[in-house]
């Protein structure tokens, strides 16, 4: 067996919030930076309203269910009153561009009753490693367009040869679930810029998604990674129960779906997992990952041997066939 077939073993839940101060509860979308002698974990946990700042954990370079320290001040704060971001700051992902890193991330504010919340994209940039944070400008970089009008969400940014791509998830819609629950819904999108900072407001057709006559109604941060020399990507696929973590991959001009996860599972994570992001330590792939009630209960670490090369690869094939299926499939 390939290593780029293998799953990722199961290596226990990491960090949960300790019920204490500004971290009362959740560690949610776990995002990882290699760092000389440690992995820096950026999280978001929520107060006692339950809204999210933005903190970090150090963790073992070997062994990464090890804690070294642990950042009890948000390291990226609530926006002001009435901004995209004024109820919660979620981290999506981090970007090292020359002396600085970017951390593209989730902002939420809360509505109406109709309307529970909307989520778009903010950036916030660090020029000490990740130990404090800046948001840019005022931070947001998705703004409501068209049919997107409460969700521009979950940014993915990545390189290519025209510039600047970014996967997100966007949306307009709120359903009623079978609980009476109001549950977003929403799909896998596209977009691009020239420098990272500035992003197209031109809309598109969506990349994937959700089928709705199968229960799904959305999916959850889309995350491009080489596995083996060939992409694939990590997304979080959700019903009106939860998320169960996928990687898509492109065989032929088809799509396969796996779950990337093996191994006995924990009560932390017995009802989901979800919001996966890899990263690469010597002989080792990491996949951190969230569990029960969208990392309420943390989050955890998998791993398998390293797949080969971390050089870029071309996304361009798997995205196409994406697109290809989801119209298909309308």
């Amino acid at each position: 067996m390939s290593s780029s077939s293998q799953n990722w073993e199961r290596l226990g839940l990491v960090f949960a919030a300790p019920g204490s101060g500004l971290l009362q509860s959740h560690a949610m979308l776990p995002t990882p930076l290699v760092l000389n002698d440690r992995i820096r974990v950026f999280f978001a946990a929520c107060d006692q309203s339950l809204r999210g700042r933005v903190f970090s954990v150090d963790l073992d370079l070997v062994n990464p269910t090890i804690v070294k320290s642990a950042v009890s001040r948000p390291i990226l704060d609530l926006g002001l009153k009435g901004a995209f971001d004024a109820d919660g700051v979620n981290p999506c992902q981090i970007v090292r561009r020359d002396d600085k890193l970017l951390l593209y991330y989730v902002g939420w504010q809360r509505l109406t009753e109709d309307v529970p919340y909307t989520l778009f994209a903010g950036l916030a940039e660090s020029t000490d490693d990740g130990a404090t944070f800046q948001k840019v400008d005022d931070g947001q970089i998705l703004h409501c367009a068209d049919d997107e009008r409460f969700f521009r969400t979950a940014p993915f940014a990545f390189r290519d040869t025209e510039g600047w791509q970014m996967l997100y998830i966007g949306g307009g819609e709120f359903l009623d679930g079978a609980s009476g629950k109001r549950l977003p819904t929403y799909h896998l999108c596209h977009t691009h810029s020239a420098d990272g900072y500035r992003w197209s407001e031109t809309t598109n057709l969506p990349l994937l998604s959700p089928l709705r006559e199968n229960g799904q109604i959305g999916f959850g941060r889309p995350v491009l990674w080489n596995d083996g020399d060939q992409p694939c990507l990590f997304i979080s696929v959700r019903d009106e129960h939860g998320y169960s973590l996928q990687c898509v991959r492109e065989t032929n001009g088809r799509l396969s779906w796996t779950d990337p996860l093996r191994g006995p599972i924990a009560a932390w994570e017995s009802e989901m997992n979800c919001f996966g992001a890899p990263c690469r330590v010597g002989d080792w792939e990491f996949l951190f990952y969230n569990g029960n009630r969208f990392g309420a209960t943390g989050f955890g670490v998998a791993r398998r041997p390293n797949s080969g090369s971390a050089d870029a690869v071309s996304y361009s094939r798997l995205l196409n066939v994406l697109a290809r299926e989801t119209r298909s499939a309308g």
